[in-house]
C-alpha cells in the first residue's frame, strides 16, 4: 500500500505539474509545488500523532519484555549488514532505482525530438491515439508521459502481492528486471509520442513490480526487529541513485547520444536480473518458500 501511494503520486504529479507549467509557466510551477509542501506540513502537524507504546504489550509475566528494535544506530546497522542477503537486496534496489533516475534527464529531450514549431512559434507535440488527436505543449506532453509510467506502476504494485505469493518475490523481481531491461532499448526506437508513451508505459508495469518486491524481500531478510535500520539503508540506496543516475544518464547522452541511455540501462537491468536469479534466495516462510515448506 505504501508503494502504491508513492506510484499514485508519481502518476498524478507529472500531469498536474505539466498542466501548471503549460498554463502558468515553469517558474510558477515551483511556487505551486512549494504550496503543496506547506499543505503536507499542515496536514502532518494537525493529524499525525506520535503513538505511545502500550504498557501491556511491553510486559511478559509482570516483567518488561525485551525490545527487538533496541540498540544504537551503529549496532543496528552492523547487524543488518552482516546479512549477505540484505546486502544483495540493497545493491539490487540501488540498480532498480538507478533505472528510473538514469533515463529521466533525457526523457524530456526525447519528447523534444517529436515537437514541431506551430504557427505562433511555440513548439507543440502532436499526439494521436484511437482517433483522438491534439497538439500539446512540451511541458504537458512530458507530464503525460511520466503520468503513464506512474499509472502502470500503480497497477503493477496492486497486483504484486498475490503474484509474489504465487510465484515467489525473488522470481517476480528477477523476471520484472529482465523484461524491463529488454524493453528499454526499444524506447530508443520510438518515432512518435504515442509510441514513446506506450513503450514507457510497458516499462512502468514491470518497474512497478521491481521496487515493492525488493522492499518486501528486504523486510523479510532483515534480522528480527531491525527492519527500520534495513529500510534506512534502503533509503540511502535510493538517494545514491538520485545522485548518480542523472549524472550517468547525462554523461552517457553527451558521449553517445540519447538512444545510448536507454540501451545502457537496459543492459544494466538484464545483468541485475541474472544476478538476482542466481544469488538471491526466497526467505523461509515467505512466498514460494513458504508454500514449498508447507508441501514438505
Amino acid at each position: 500500500m505504501l508503494q502504491t501511494g508513492q506510484f499514485t503520486a508519481n502518476m498524478l504529479g507529472p500531469v498536474i505539474g505539466g498542466l501548471v507549467a503549460a498554463s502558468l509557466g515553469i517558474r510558477e510551477s515551483f511556487i505551486f509545488c512549494a504550496g503543496l509542501y506547506v499543505i503536507a506540513a499542515v496536514l502532518v502537524y494537525i493529524f499525525v500523532r506520535e503513538g505511545e507504546p502500550d504498557d501491556e504489550e511491553g510486559m511478559e509475566d509482570g516483567a518488561p519484555a525485551a525490545r527487538h528494535g533496541s540498540g544504537g544506530l551503529v549496532e543496528n546497522l552492523k547487524l543488518v549488514v552482516k546479512e549477505r542477503q540484505v546486502i544483495l537486496m540493497l545493491l539490487l534496489l540501488f540498480v532498480l532505482w538507478l533505472s528510473t533516475t538514469f533515463v529521466r534527464p533525457v526523457m524530456p529531450l526525447s519528447i523534444d525530438d517529436f515537437a514541431e514549431s506551430s504557427a505562433n512559434g511555440a513548439d507543440r507535440v502532436h499526439f494521436e491515439l484511437f482517433g483522438w488527436e491534439s497538439d500539446l505543449k512540451e511541458e504537458a506532453a512530458t507530464g503525460f508521459v511520466f503520468s503513464v509510467i506512474g499509472l502502470t506502476s500503480t497497477i503493477a504494485a496492486f497486483s504484486l502481492a498475490p503474484l509474489g505469493e504465487r510465484l515467489g518475490y525473488r522470481n517476480v523481481v528477477a523476471g520484472a528486471a529482465l523484461v524491463t531491461g529488454l524493453l528499454y532499448p526499444t524506447v530508443a526506437l520510438a518515432d512518435s509520442l504515442p509510441a514513446f508513451m506506450v513503450l514507457l508505459g510497458a516499462v512502468g508495469i514491470f518497474q512497478g513490480a521491481m521496487v515493492p518486491g525488493t522492499n518486501a524481500l528486504i523486510a523479510a531478510s532483515a534480522p528480527e526487529g531491525k527492519q527500520g535500520s534495513a529500510f534506512g539503508l534502503a533509503a540511502s540506496m535510493q538517494s545514491m541513485a538520485l545522485l548518480l543516475g542523472p549524472l550517468g544518464g547525462g554523461l552517457t547522452s553527451g558521449f553517445a547520444g540519447i538512444g545510448a541511455v536507454y540501451v545502457t540501462i537496459g543492459v544494466i537491468l538484464v545483468g541485475a536480473a541474472i544476478a538476482a536469479a542466481l544469488l538471491i534466495r526466497e526467505p523461509k516462510g515467505f512466498g514460494a518458500a513458504k508454500r514449498a515448506e508447507g508441501v514438505r
